[in-house]
């Protein structure tokens, strides 16, 4: 079997990573603009192969929700081929059965137990089969595939369209694996064996069939915290309790024995090697500059890219990072946006983080006393959709809350830079009040700047739904006073950035990178197939072995017990996921500090590049205040309306905009996961928009 698990199993997972490591090119693809694909071309029929069409349940639910998530034809044909694998794993092997001349009881047997022959069998099988998704949940939960955007196109391999099969493989395989439990659990109490074969002092089987129960509870552990309301409210629980995966698997290994195994471990192969590549594409522990903005809720955070990490930390519109801050937790982490240009700031990476739990609190009072301070932090990522496609429509819509425009300003910047010439944003963006729009200045220098893309190509509805502030009404009933002064920052933000233009070139990762990515491949599952020999070689054989098959292996203590029990099945699993873990983790650290680094250039990039030193004519605007009044001049110079926009309403008049005009507009937005939802609802029933999501919010 041992073979079969290499060559079915492991090799073509061994295969995908590879092809990934060698021919990844998706960031530096997403900077620039993609060519116009045919109308009958294969990657148009693919991209509009994951276009949602079809709302589920839109009419029984009160408001939009997972289960009514419009579908794409992609997303149907994926749940369709999922179903038909299930009940092949399910029937396949009881049609074979049945057929077999030799399987068919002697005797006549009666409907009831005709009935309940079926229903074991289905209950058996249905082991199997959730066995099986719970592998194939592994491989839903990797991070922005490559492999599957080439293959299916860029819009099916993203997160959020994953993640929401990794939820539902979750739970299918908790029913199937319930469906298991209760049939055998009830089987046994009606018949009057449960002590005999549920309890571990009591038999071989009794010890099985316990570690399958255990196995079982872990799953409704993970299954029950994973509830939505749960994992919204308290995300540390639902983090914690999935980490019950390992008690799931290590009881199921000892339930069945090593057969269990084949349809877990090359997922988790793959898995491992997802969670380490990460740390070759940007330095895992690195400083932070944590700035206060002008609103009391909104914090920026910039993390610097040094020098020598400067080839392989490129980002596109759309990413996102997982940080974690240890002087706030060493092991919470938390997923935001990039907020910044690649193209304009390659040194750094810019973050907006909106104060409002407990995590984000603890880091916003840490900035109260201080404009800015440094940190540590630890970085994973970035990933993300790497999807162009927006950028060859005449029309983009955008809608956004507070700062969720944090994650559309990358995709705003590049369509003005690589978009068609012609091409026009609308843009609406509700905040609450405006020391919300203050927070982000530079996007308001770039609105009121005439020579800007954004200022001739962007129109901006902004709603600001609280009450105004005493402090803006001032300023907005004089400013003319402040005309001098904004000419000054526009000219000095227009000098610094010089925008319009493609700075990073358009070429393959470094060969460095990619050979660094090759071998880390290649160590972790070549030691993760060694881990799974070593295992098979330490188990036991000849007398050992038939000790730990006969009747009263139960019975046995120390030494025997532990091998017949827990190392018999499940050492060449353990060993192989502990191996590639710990092989992979030790490669990835290496080569990542092969590079090299210094902390005076990373205080150097902290000090001088990303903390905006006026300088020169701008040296009156140095005062933190005197910045606030001048954007609130600016602020006064826009369109602002005072009412919540009717999101349904403007979608439906873009439709009708689009169908005069025969095209297709682009929509885009970003904000809570509720008002996704909404907006994406209202998308599918117009025509004439095509949808966009971020990746990461799910």
């Amino acid at each position: 079997m041992d073979i079969y698990y290499i060559a079915f199993g492991v090799s073509p997972l061994a295969l995908l990573c590879i092809v990934t490591a060698l021919a990844d090119n998706s960031i530096s693809e997403a900077l620039y603009r993609p060519r116009a694909p045919k109308s009958k071309s294969g990657s148009g029929i693919l991209a509009s192969l994951w276009q949602p069409q079809w709302q589920v349940l839109k009419n029984s639910l009160p408001r939009p929700s997972y289960f009514g998530n419009p579908w794409s034809l992609g997303e149907v044909l994926v749940v369709l081929l999922l179903v038909a694998c299930n009940l092949a794993w399910i029937f396949v092997p009881i049609i074979i059965e049945l057929m077999d001349p030799e399987s068919g009881s002697s005797t006549p047997l009666t409907p009831l137990a005709i009935a309940y022959n079926w229903t074991k069998d289905i209950s058996l099988w249905a082991a199997w089969a959730g066995l099986w998704d719970a592998g194939l949940c592994i491989l839903f939960a990797i991070r922005e595939n490559f492999v599957s955007k080439k293959l299916l196109g860029t819009e099916a391999g993203q997160y959020h369209r994953t993640i929401r099969f990794h939820i539902g493989l979750g739970y299918t395989s908790f029913l199937l694996m319930t469906l298991h439990s209760l049939f055998f659990l009830i089987s046994a109490i009606v018949q009057g064996k449960f002590v005999k074969t549920m309890l571990p002092w009591s038999s071989n089987y009794g010890y099985w069939n316990f570690a399958g129960l255990v196995s079982w509870v872990a799953l409704v552990g993970m299954v029950a915290t994973s509830v939505y309301k749960v994992r919204r409210s308290n995300y540390r629980v639902f983090y914690w309790t999935h980490q019950l995966y390992v008690v799931f698997f290590f009881f199921a290994f000892i339930h069945k024995g090593l057969v269990t195994t084949y349809p877990i471990m090359f997922p988790i192969l793959y898995f491992i090697y997802d969670r380490l590549r990460p740390r070759l594409f940007f330095k895992r522990r690195t400083m932070a500059l944590v700035q206060r903005t002008s609103s009391s809720t909104i914090i920026k955070l910039d993390i610097p890219i040094e020098d020598s990490w400067r080839g392989a930390s490129t980002y596109a519109p759309g990413d996102w990072v997982n940080i974690c801050i240890p002087e706030l937790s060493r092991v919470a982490w938390h997923a935001f946006s990039v907020a910044s240009y690649c193209h304009d700031t390659p040194d750094r990476l810019t973050l907006y983080i909106k104060a409002g739990g407990k995590w984000t609190n603890a880091l916003g009072k840490m900035v109260q006393e201080n404009e800015h301070i440094t940190l540590p932090i630890k970085v994973d990522g970035p990933f993300g959709p790497r999807c162009t496609s927006y950028l060859l429509h005449e029309r983009v819509f955008m809608l956004t809350g507070g700062s969720g425009l944090a994650a559309l300003l990358p995709f705003l910047y590049h369509y003005m830079t690589a978009g068609p010439a012609s091409g026009k944003v609308r843009l609406i963006w509700t905040v609450k009040n405006e020391a919300d729009v203050l927070a982000f200045s530079g996007f308001l220098v770039d609105m009121v700047d005439d020579a800007s893309p954004l200022g001739n190509r962007v129109r901006l509805d902004l709603h600001i739904t609280g009450d105004m502030s005493p402090e803006y009404a001032t300023i907005a009933r004089s400013t003319t006073k402040y005309e001098n002064d904004l000419a000054t920052l526009v000219r000095g933000t227009r000098a610094t950035l010089n925008r319009n233009t493609l700075k990073i070139p358009r070429k393959n990762l470094a060969k460095k990178t990619r050979m660094a990515d090759l071998a880390l491949v290649l160590i972790i599952f070549i030691f993760g197939i060694a881990g799974w020999y070593l295992g098979v070689f330490v188990n036991p054989t000849g007398p050992e072995l038939a000790l730990c098959s006969s009747n009263n292996a139960y019975k046995l203590v120390g030494l025997d017990h532990f091998i017949c029990w827990y190392s018999l099945p499940a050492a060449s699993p353990v060993l192989s996921a502990l191996f590639a873990a710990v092989g992979g983790y030790i490669a990835a650290t290496a080569l990542g500090y092969s590079r090299k680094m210094s902390n005076r250039v990373s205080r150097f990039l902290l000090n001088h590049a990303m903390v905006q030193k006026p300088s020169g004519a701008s040296a009156t605007l140095a005062s933190l205040q005197a910045r606030r009044d001048l954007l609130y001049a600016i602020l006064a110079k826009m369109n602002v309306i005072r009412v919540r926009p009717d999101i349904g309403r403007s979608l439906h008049e873009m439709n009708g905009y689009a169908r005069d005009r025969k095209l297709h507009v682009a929509v885009m937005a970003a904000g809570p996961e509720r008002f996704m939802r909404t907006v994406q609802h209202k998308v599918v029933d117009c025509d004439h928009l095509d949808w966009y999501r971020e990746s990461w919010k799910v």
